[in-house]
């Protein structure tokens, strides 16, 4: 059999490899010397050969389960290596095949199959510890990526302090030591999952390992610290939080509850927990800091991530842009001509997801009023001059303050810019405005 860490070529640098070997090789050493001694000497003729053999093979007496044991994992390790071997043989062959495909598919991330595998294999790995591959390899992938180790535990370090720090300034020490522990070790958690997270995207990508497809166990137990507890966990209620938001959209599901206005999902988007919606905002706060992390073809967990995320996005951008195309309609004087553009505008409106009653109304009553205008046969401009003088008149039959200034020179605007002004009104809008400044002045 060739060394475990050929069998995986990407895992980390093998320079140490010989070394580790020796170390590791150390505990069955005396064993192994046993076992030879008792071949090389088993049908010798001398004597002394003959004791040798026989003190040789007391010995491994006590050492025989012990060595059986190991040789059964040792199996079940260089079995899983060789069947991944074959896949990645496998994987190749398709990879060449989809190369165009992914060319078609333009920016979208797909994750690698080999890194999966890899993930696997290390579990494998876990479970079979008394294996005597096990450590030489997971030594070397520590080896490899001891500069991203050592800055994640000074980060999970600063982060844990912080956090203590910041409840006992804010709850105080009675309350920090009751009901706000709890909070306090979830915000905990949620903050290590923020800061590991990335350094755990990139020691996946330089290892071709996903190591976010490990356990929270699996992953302590490899990177060799306890500080990582709960962050898979973390990550994968991320992902759960995600796909939950995206499938209420995409099912219609009652605005109150989800993120279906672009000002909820925009809040969402950008970090912050949107009113109405119950989420923890530190969870809110790093979730928008993991969607700008960088690539990772080795993780799953990034590229369905990312997926969801910038579909999050996508939809809030449509909405937006739809919103805005019928504020521009609605803010020009219709014509029968604007009936099916409009028409057009509610149907879009009504097969999107985005909730906006306010914008729904106002095309339905805009639809409405040219058809109203249509069948009477009255002039569009005079109806609108008419609503024009009916809203002039509402806002003069009530008091004005100054919070009204701003309407009613709109509104004096638009009276002026009308194609039969009346000058009644416009007496009374000037009048009314001197009468707000002069009031204010003589306060």
């Amino acid at each position: 059999y060739a060394p475990p860490l050929t069998l995986i070529s990407h895992y980390a640098s093998v320079s140490s490899s010989s070394t580790l070997h020796h170390r590791y090789a150390a505990v069955p050493a005396k064993s192994v010397k046993h076992m030879l001694t008792a071949a090389a000497g088993f049908y010798s003729s001398d004597v002394d050969v003959q004791k040798r053999v026989e003190k040789s093979l007391t010995a491994l007496i006590p050492a025989l389960p012990s060595l059986v044991e190991q040789c059964k994992q040792n199996q079940v390790v260089l079995s899983a290596m060789h069947a991944m071997v074959g896949r990645e043989e496998e994987e190749e062959r398709e990879r060449e095949g989809e190369e165009e495909e992914k060319k078609e598919r333009e920016g979208e991330e797909k994750p690698s199959t080999l890194a999966k595998m890899r993930a696997a294999l290390a579990g494998e790995l876990i479970s079979q510890s008394r294996s005597t591959f096990s450590a030489l390899v997971f030594d070397d992938v520590r080896a490899a990526i001891e500069e991203e180790l050592e800055g994640m535990r000074k980060e999970l370090e600063r982060v844990e302090v912080e956090v203590r720090e910041r409840t006992l300034r804010e709850r105080g020490e009675e309350e920090a030591s009751s009901a706000a522990f709890l909070q306090a070790v979830k915000t905990i958690t949620t903050e290590k999952a923020r800061v590991a997270i990335p350094y755990l995207l990139t020691a996946s990508d330089e290892l071709e390992l996903d190591l976010l497809e490990l356990s929270d166990k699996d992953l302590c137990s490899v990177l060799m610290t306890n500080k990582l507890q709960g962050v898979k966990e973390e990550s994968v209620a991320m992902l759960r939080n995600l796909k939950g938001h995206s499938s209420k959209i995409e099912k219609g599901q009652d605005p109150v509850s989800c993120l279906r206005t672009t000002s909820s999902l925009s809040c969402f988007l950008s970090g912050s927990p949107p009113e109405g919606l119950e989420e923890d905002p530190a969870f809110v706060a790093s979730m928008s800091a993991l969607s700008d992390s960088d690539k990772c073809k080795s993780s799953t967990w990034r590229c369905e991530y990312k997926h969801i995320w910038d579909w999050l996005s996508s939809t809030r951008d449509q909405w937006l842009d739809l919103e805005k195309r019928i504020t521009e309609e609605l803010d020009k004087s219709s014509t029968p001509a604007d009936f099916p553009t409009l028409s057009e505008l509610l149907d879009e409106l009504r097969d999107s997801s985005v909730f906006n009653p306010k914008l729904d109304s106002a095309l339905s009553e805009r639809l409405q009023y040219i058809t109203r205008v249509s069948v009477s046969g009255q002039s569009v401009g005079d109806e609108e001059e008419e609503r024009l003088e009916d809203r002039i008149r509402s806002a003069l039959s009530r008091e004005s303050t100054v919070e009204d200034v701003a309407d009613l020179k709109k509104l004096l605007q638009e009276l002026r810019s009308s194609s039969e002004a009346n000058s009644d009104l416009d007496s009374a809008l000037v009048e009314r405005l001197r009468f707000v400044f002069e009031k204010v002045i003589s306060m």
